[in-house]
């Protein structure tokens, strides 16, 4: 969660999402919110790096999706690469995401259209891969 929100945090305000960013991959989306982020939590690997019992260190690989959603009747793959600069810029700015991670890397960009409404929907799908450590028994807390 504090990883997600992070992320949410580095990417609110930019040119143009601007403040429609939202915690979460389910979100109606009306027209007056796009173009806007949804920012969500994939998949986590974990693997030990000690064993002693009750503090086992962990090295935790966690996938950070950042879509764009965009509607736009002339120009939607400019808008959708614009956006994906955007988010891409932003997070370089600060890959520990304020010291919670070790690093910070994009891993894979994904763009779709749907051209089957009044105005096309396009949406840039950013995968990023955080990775960080805990301990077994305080996840919540960088080791």
């Amino acid at each position: 969660q504090q990883i997600r929100e992070a992320v949410v945090v580095l990417v609110t305000s930019l040119t143009t999402t601007g403040a429609n960013v939202f915690d979460s991959r389910i979100r109606p989306l009306e027209q007056s919110k796009l173009p806007c982020l949804l920012v969500y939590a994939q998949n986590e690997e974990v693997e030990y790096l000690t064993m002693t019992l009750g503090t086992r260190r962990q090295d935790r690989r966690l996938e950070i999706i950042v879509e764009g959603v965009a509607q736009d009747l002339t120009q939607i793959e400019d808008t959708l690469d614009t956006i994906a600069k955007e988010v891409e810029t932003a997070i370089a700015g600060d890959v520990t995401l304020g010291g919670l991670a070790k690093e910070t890397r994009l891993e894979d960009t994904e763009l779709s259209i749907d051209g089957q409404g009044e105005k096309p929907l396009g949406r840039v799908q950013m995968t990023f891969t955080v990775d960080y450590q805990t301990l077994e028994n305080a996840p919540t807390s960088s080791a």
